[in-house]
């Protein structure tokens, strides 16, 4: 039975997650 808090903090923590991982991915493969 989802609520709706439960989606909101999925949301948050996924919208807060891939940024991150996002950056970290450009950082580690850049050229220099």
């Amino acid at each position: 039975m989802f609520h709706e808090y439960d989606i909101f903090w999925a949301f948050l923590i996924i919208s807060s997650v891939i940024p991150i991982l996002g950056i970290c991915y450009f950082w580690y493969f850049s050229p220099d």
